[in-house]
């Protein structure tokens, strides 16, 4: 297996117990190559994918090289033994998405998030990306299962699903980007403030039409939701061409 650095494993590291700027920075480029790559996969554009990925291999050497920070031992051993499996399954991603299987290369990439946050859940939630990723994950589970062109799920399984996602947005709604972090780098603060308002209106719309059996509704709403969560990721991604788009559906 060709060995390629984890990048996610940055997110363990990069902010507070005494980061300089420079890692700071190499850190919030990390991030924007990972929504980059989310974006990618969701679009089902492997070369972007392919692209995304390897972009967010360059800022974890950086800071792999300049970065130290002193941990307990039973500390380290801990989050190495998370990072380690985190570091299987991106592998296993990266893997997937040579292959062209973009699908299931999210379904690892969720894991090796999953892992990193076992090891060290407050460092990653530094990071604006990382402390909404809750609710990220839970509605990257919802619109796969709108993604049927058939007909939707049962009921019961659209409704938990839906009520686990407004749950984890309920949760995470009052977070706020650090300013020091975002705002005054060039997050448009404004920008901001209308699209969190946009996807908590979208969520709360779409969970009051699940309970409910009128599927085109339901789909119509489920693609807003996804729309306006991407219009908030990706004010934390790579900056991209003027609007005119389409989000990932």
């Amino acid at each position: 297996m060709k060995y390629h650095p984890l990048p996610l494993m940055l997110l363990l590291f990069l902010l507070g117990y005494g980061c300089t700027a420079d890692q700071q920075e190499f850190g919030l480029q990390a991030e924007r190559s990972y929504v980059d790559l989310l974006y990618a996969l969701q679009a089902g554009d492997q070369p972007g994918s392919l692209a995304a990925a390897a972009a967010l291999d360059r800022p974890v050497r950086e800071l792999r090289q300049r970065w130290y920070r002193p941990r307990p031992a039973d500390e380290l051993d801990r989050m190495r033994y998370h990072v380690d499996l985190a570091e299987c399954a991106y592998e296993d991603a990266r893997e997937s998405i040579e292959d062209g299987q973009l699908d299931w290369a999210m379904v690892q990439l969720d894991r090796a998030v999953y892992e990193l946050r076992a090891g060290d859940q407050a460092s990653l939630e530094e990071l604006y990306v990382g402390s909404i990723y809750d609710f990220v994950a839970a509605w990257l589970e919802v619109d796969y299962l709108l993604r049927d062109p058939a007909e939707l799920p049962s009921g019961q399984l659209l409704g938990s699903c839906s009520r686990d996602a407004r749950r984890a947005w309920r949760a995470v709604k009052g977070t706020r980007p650090a300013t020091d972090l975002y705002f005054d780098r060039g997050v448009d603060r404004q920008a901001f403030a209308a699209a969190h308002a946009t996807l908590n209106g979208e969520v709360e719309a779409f969970y009051r039409a699940a309970q409910g059996k009128d599927q085109t509704a339901i789909r119509a709403l489920g693609h807003s939701v996804s729309e306006a969560m991407w219009d908030l990721l990706l004010l934390f991604a790579s900056p991209r061409p003027a609007p005119g788009g389409v989000h990932p559906m």
